[in-house]
């Protein structure tokens, strides 16, 4: 998550602009002094912005954003199961030139392998096989591993599980990138 500073429409010009819509348009327009008025003038605020008011987004045409989204077709109703591995039938081949660490691994996609000690420094290719989700990692013109694709599940998981699947994943990935933001900064601190 990230917080912006207030008043800095730079940062998150949507969210600045609905905030000074909202201002404008009702809080200085009712001036509510207690936590009641201000409910009932958000909430008559909410229905004359959603049903009345022409919304000046390019997509709304100078139209009610109710208006916009009686004409538009319904979504999809949400799937029971999803196959984690469907996405490889929409990158059927893909290449990758890694350098292999100190350690022996390479890293691809926030996610490190081992390669081999021996292979330290060179740069080998990483081949996605998506017909059989595999990895094939190939250095000097040789096979040096066929890795399965990692993946929570082989066959498809019903919808709640995945989805508690992919959050659990973004957290994981949001507290790498935290901390590499934080190992970063402090870096910089001690340098200077």
């Amino acid at each position: 998550m990230h917080v912006c500073d207030p008043q800095h429409p730079e940062q998150n010009a949507y969210v600045e602009r609905f905030h000074r819509t909202l201002k404008q348009e009702c809080l200085q327009v009712e001036r509510p002094s207690t936590a009641g008025q201000t409910q009932q003038a958000l909430t008559t605020f909410e229905t004359f912005y959603n049903h009345e008011r022409p919304h000046q987004g390019r997509a709304l045409l100078d139209r009610p954003p109710a208006e916009q989204l009686r004409e538009t077709s319904p979504l999809p109703a949400l799937p029971t199961a999803v196959d984690p591995l469907a996405w490889l039938h929409h990158e059927p081949q893909q290449v990758f030139r890694r350098r292999v660490d100190a350690a022996g691994r390479i890293k691809l996609d926030l996610k490190r392998y081992y390669v081999g000690k021996a292979w330290r420094g060179q740069l080998i290719t990483v081949h996605l096989n998506a017909a059989e989700a595999t990895l094939v990692l190939l250095g000097e013109g040789q096979i040096l591993k066929v890795l399965p694709v990692p993946a929570w599940s082989k066959s498809a998981l019903p919808f709640a599980e995945y989805m508690q699947q992919i959050q659990e994943q973004a957290r994981a990935e949001h507290r790498l990138r935290s901390l590499q933001e934080r190992r970063q900064r402090v870096r910089a601190l001690s340098s200077s």
